[in-house]
């Protein structure tokens, strides 16, 4: 697994294998992939976005959930 996709997968604090499930059940349901594919490059702000998500997955004292229940309880705070 290429070393991105197991940061994403670690910063949702779900195993791959649920990741490939889930990957998989949406790509049954919209009968294709579940995105768009483009060769368009990110702009200088997604970029940044994404860079900014990198450094928070690898981050011990960035603040995370155990839940999405958490999390939503979080932001409606």
């Amino acid at each position: 697994m290429q070393p991105h996709t197991i940061t994403f997968v670690k910063a949702f604090k779900v195993q791959s294998a649920y990741a490939f499930n889930v990957f998989i059940r949406q790509s049954l349901r919209v009968q294709g992939l579940p995105f768009e594919v483009s060769r368009t490059k990110p702009n200088a702000k997604t970029l940044a976005a994404m860079h900014e998500a990198e450094l928070l997955a690898r981050d011990t004292k960035a603040k995370s959930y155990k839940d999405m229940d958490s999390l939503i309880k979080d932001l409606q705070s």
